[in-house]
C-alpha cells in the first residue's frame, strides 16, 4: 500500500488489486488509534463494495453495542420469521445466499447501480418499491428496539474528497 492524497486530517493507504479489477484502501486518524476505516472500490464503481469501520482498538467495546433485541418482544411490534438453515424454501436460501444483505447495503448507500448488480437472483420489484418496503420496515424495526432501549449509530458516509486516487501523495519539506 502506498500513502496517497488525503483529507488534511486523514492518512489514506490505497493499493491497486492484482489485474487492476480495485482499490483497496485503508484510512486512519492519525490523532486517534482506536479506529480505521477500510474501503473496497471496484474497477469502474462510484460505490464502494465493502466499507469496514474498525473502532475500539485497544479499548474495551461497550456493553451497549453487544446488545442484541429481545426477539419474543420484537413479535409484539414487527413481523419475525425464523428461518431454519436446513429448510429449503426459497426465503431461506434468498437469506442464507448473502443477496438480502446485499440488498440492504445498497439501499443503505442509495446506490440503485449498487443494487441492481446484487439484484440477481433476487425478487423482481422495482428500486422505488423496495426503498419504500425498506423504509417502512426500517422505521418500525427502529421503533421497536427503541421500546427496548436499543438505539443503533448511523454510519456517516466519508466525504468524497477521501476516496481513494492513483496519484502520490506530496510530500511535505
Amino acid at each position: 500500500m502506498r500513502k496517497i492524497e488525503s483529507a488534511a486530517d486523514r492518512e489514506l493507504f490505497a493499493a491497486e488489486r492484482p489485474g487492476g479489477s480495485g482499490i483497496e484502501s485503508i484510512m486512519r486518524d492519525p490523532s486517534d488509534p482506536s479506529r480505521f476505516d477500510f474501503m473496497s472500490l471496484g474497477k469502474g464503481d462510484r460505490f464502494y463494495r465493502m466499507e469496514f469501520h474498525a473502532t475500539c482498538i485497544g479499548n474495551a467495546v461497550p456493553e451497549a453495542a453487544l446488545v442484541f433485541p429481545d426477539t419474543e418482544r420484537l413479535k409484539h411490534d414487527i413481523d419475525v420469521t425464523e428461518l431454519d438453515a436446513g429448510a429449503p424454501t426459497d426465503i431461506a436460501r434468498f437469506v442464507l445466499s448473502g443477496r438480502a444483505w446485499a440488498m440492504k447495503f445498497a439501499l443503505s448507500q442509495g446506490s440503485e447501480e449498487m443494487a441492481s448488480s446484487f439484484a440477481k437472483g433476487s425478487p423482481v420489484l422495482s428500486w422505488e418499491e423496495i426503498r419504500r418496503r425498506d423504509q417502512e420496515l426500517g422505521g418500525k424495526y427502529r421503533a421497536a428496539l427503541a421500546r427496548q432501549g436499543i438505539a443503533f449509530k448511523r454510519v456517516m458516509k466519508a466525504p468524497a474528497a477521501t476516496q481513494p486516487t492513483t496519484r502520490a501523495a506530496s510530500k511535505s519539506g
